[in-house]
């Protein structure tokens, strides 16, 4: 027999009942109206509220005929829409809603603009906004060449032949020589460039090749690391000019790679003297190309008057070449850049159709 229950004693009271509907059949639950839920939300969110308005007048209507909960809902809901409409009202007639509506869609235009630095494609202009140019630069930003930049991609490719990461060295000697013949021919027009922008590149590293990175970018990049921006292209290859202008571009432009090839600070005279022989034998290979060539027109006469120039500037880089010690040498250094024909390669130049303006005194 089981032990009957204690009987309650004035210490232990019994346990009060349990309320009214709260057990397994008390009564059911008004329904909440889904109309009115919807109609707060949309008076929330700004750009639905006429949306929310009408939800609210229905969610009135229908709380009315089945008894459903969400009033209070459907109130705030319309009040909200109200409000909402009016500010929508006043934005449009003051101007303010389209210059956040534009600044949100320039906002959206940047974020679809930035890239990485290795997708950015040949002939785009990039910009870093801020960020710095030099040292290592993940993603920019591609922009209209119109506006103002800092960078204008020559080129890109893909290093191969290496089975491991070739070190960083080799990647940079190969990276930069290869750069360097690519914006060449990416602006062969370099009066165009007007001391504005130098060859850079972009290589992957160690990191970076680890996870089937390739690519090298080429680019041409505003002095300064980009505290000087530039508008424009600077693209000048041989899609972009006539036969004429490409084959007058690429003879006149092998005596500024000559002169590019100046020693350095260190070098012995030796090496100083070969290099001003280097340049005279430039001057007169680009001589004898531009003779060789037939150019239409009025240019004729100015490649003629160029050549004759180009020709007596030569002897004085002989000179250079032949000094018998130091002191000689240096007193003779200013001589041949003097005499490069600046006026004379402006008017083959614009009669050509090219940059008629000289960016120094050392660029033919």
């Amino acid at each position: 027999m089981e032990p009957s229950p204690p009987s309650p004693s004035p210490q232990q009271p019994w346990p009060a009942p349990v309320p009214y509907g709260a057990g397994p059949y008390a009564q059911p639950r008004q329904e909440s109206s889904g109309l009115a839920v919807a109609s707060l939300v949309a008076g929330i969110v700004c750009c639905l509220p006429p949306l929310g308005l009408v939800l609210g007048v229905l969610a009135l209507v229908r709380i009315k005929k089945k008894g459903q909960t969400g009033k209070g809902l459907a109130v705030a809901g319309i009040v909200l829409s109200v409000i909402s409409s009016l500010l929508l009202v006043v934005g449009l007639a003051s101007g303010g809603f389209g210059q956040a509506l534009d600044a949100f869609e320039r906002g959206v235009d940047r974020a679809a603009a930035a890239r990485s630095v290795f997708t950015v494609k040949k002939g785009e202009c990039f910009d870093t906004r801020g960020r710095r140019t030099v040292g290592v630069t993940t993603r920019v930003e591609v922009v209209d060449c119109a506006e103002k930049h800092i960078g204008e991609v020559s080129g890109s490719f893909r290093l191969s032949g290496y089975d491991t990461y070739p070190g960083e060295e080799t990647v940079r000697t190969v990276a930069w020589d290869r750069c360097h013949r690519t914006s060449a021919e990416y602006a062969l027009d370099t009066w165009a460039i007007q001391g504005r922008l130098w060859p850079y590149v972009y290589w992957p590293d160690k990191k970076s090749w680890g996870t089937g990175r390739r690519q090298v970018t080429c680019a041409l990049v505003a002095v300064g690391g980009g505290s000087e921006k530039v508008t424009g292209s600077v693209r000048s290859d041989a899609t972009m000019l006539t036969a004429d202008q490409v084959y007058f571009l690429r003879t006149v432009n092998a005596i500024d790679d000559a002169l590019y090839e100046e020693p350095g600070e260190e070098a012995e005279l030796a090496e100083e003297k070969a290099w001003a022989g280097s340049v005279a034998a430039s001057i007169r290979g680009a001589c004898v190309g531009l003779r060789a060539h037939h150019w239409p027109g009025d240019s004729t006469a100015s490649v003629d008057g160029l050549v004759k120039e180009l020709l007596a500037s030569a002897k004085e880089w002989d000179r250079l070449a032949a000094a018998k010690d130091d002191d000689a040498f240096w007193e003779r250094y200013d001589l041949p850049f003097d005499a490069m024909p600046q006026d004379a390669s402006s008017r083959a130049r614009t009669a050509l159709g090219l940059t008629g303006l000289p960016t120094s005194r050392r660029t033919v």
